[in-house]
């Protein structure tokens, strides 16, 4: 196994020289045979290991583990970090997720604190097959089928792998070739557990058809890393529009590339929806009679549909409604590209919108709509702006982050919408009172 071990590494180079190495310990036999094999070559690669382990005190045995990883870092001379994790006892699968959760935490953090390269972990072929099988029976999406990557980002380094090629017969035979100590979890053998049903009740028969099932299921998932990959560059082509799906443009796309980019587009937000959540949210991207929807995708996260477009946005929180007074001769920035003069000149610039209005009065004031609200059309007819923003289809979590411009006599316009009577827009510079809107931005309200 190591001549094998030896000719991956090189093969891949998962694994660098030079490299200062994390090496996940739990003291049972797929850590130790790894551990094994990296000092078996760590002069070679002139690599710096140092150890980590997470007491999870959810057995009998945690604490003896405990030890025995520190005897062994010492025997070794390797720098040894250990953290208790203090949680109920109680083994769900709740629990299960916290603990993952807390010791990856945990590993990031020496990573960052010290500066080390890579996080290595002693997942093999066996985890892999299992993983692909368990994500395809709960039905997940096609992305989640990679299962087990050998390499990928994490924290300042990265995460790697390199027993993925192996099996777990491969590790046991090592350990006893070796004649190594390691312990046994007897949680493994818990049935109750859905990873050990696959492990003890479906993976020996995929064995048995296949005696190169590990080779295949790595195969596999990089196939599947590699589709996603040609997928994300696909859709970054089409998809150029500042986070806003343009549903004109999506709803003429073919069938397969909805429903792959609609998920690369929840993929790019590290949102994973279920295959009948995506399908739901297809559904209604076509439904004509719902212009506007919107679906809580966790706490303070939407995916809304506004007329012909459709986004996610982290909350439908209330505008604030600010206001700011101007008096002749001075400005104000709305926003990072919406600017308004009054009594000055107008911003110049490489702007998209200008538009330039009057008053003869002396002061205005840019606030955002409120509830009753009306723009006089003429002398003797005046509209709701709510329902003007209906009429023309303005996506309603729009609306209220539009800004409008007024005067003592009333609304004078709503920049790049509509203009009362109140201010006809100038035809010359001439008035002194003059008010200019500027768009330096792509900020349109029209869908």
């Amino acid at each position: 196994m190591k001549k094998r071990f030896l000719e991956h590494l090189q093969k891949t180079r998962v694994l660098l020289p030079g490299e200062k190495i994390l090496v996940a310990v739990s003291g049972g036999v797929d850590s130790v045979v790894l551990l094994s094999l990296l000092l078996e070559f760590q002069k070679m690669f002139q690599w710096e290991i140092a150890i980590a382990h997470v007491n999870h005190k959810l057995r009998f045995e945690s604490d003896k583990e405990a030890l025995f990883v520190k005897k062994t870092a010492n025997e070794f001379q390797l720098a040894y970090f250990e953290k208790s994790w203090l949680e109920d006892s109680e083994q769900t699968v709740a629990i299960e997720k916290k603990a993952r959760s807390f010791r990856y935490n945990y590993f990031a953090s020496l990573m960052q604190d010290y500066d080390f390269t890579s996080l290595v972990t002693a997942h093999h072929g066996d985890d892999q097959i299992e993983t692909q099988m368990m994500k395809w029976i709960r039905g997940n999406f096609l992305g989640s089928l990679k299962g087990i990557l050998e390499v990928q980002s994490f924290a300042n380094g990265k995460l790697a792998r390199p027993l993925l090629p192996f099996t777990k017969m491969d590790l046991y035979q090592e350990a006893k070739r070796q004649q190594l100590t390691y312990y046994e979890d007897v949680s493994n053998q818990d049935e109750k557990y859905f990873r050990n049903r696959i492990r003890k009740q479906i993976l020996p028969v995929i064995k048995k058809e296949n005696p190169n099932a590990t080779a295949c299921a790595n195969r596999f998932s990089k196939q599947v890393y590699f589709f996603e990959e040609l997928l994300k560059e696909s859709f970054n082509e089409w998809f150029n529009e500042n986070d806003i799906l343009n549903l004109n443009t999506f709803l003429l796309l073919s069938e397969a590339k909805q429903y792959f980019y609609l998920m690369a587009y929840f993929a790019q937000k590290e949102i994973i929806l279920t295959d009948a959540e995506l399908e739901m949210v297809l559904e209604v991207l076509f439904d004509d009679d719902k212009p506007n929807w919107k679906y809580k995708i966790s706490d303070g996260i939407y995916f809304v549909k506004a007329y012909k477009e459709a986004y996610v946005t982290d909350c439908l929180k209330k505008i604030d409604k600010a206001w700011h007074v101007l008096n002749l001769g001075e400005s104000i920035w709305l926003s990072k590209n919406q600017w308004l003069g009054f009594g000055v000149n107008y911003f110049k610039n490489d702007s998209v919108v200008i538009e330039r209005y009057q008053t003869p009065l002396a002061k205005i004031i840019a606030r955002h709509p409120k509830a009753g609200d009306r723009l006089a059309l003429t002398p003797a007819f005046s509209k709701k702006i709510a329902r003007l923003f209906i009429d023309e289809k303005v996506p309603a979590i729009k609306r209220s982050e539009q800004w409008l411009v007024e005067d003592e006599r009333g609304i004078l316009f709503i920049p790049k919408f509509k203009y009362s009577y109140l201010s006809q827009k100038m035809e010359t510079d001439r008035m002194t009172n003059k008010i200019v809107y500027v768009n330096t931005g792509s900020e349109d309200i029209h869908a």
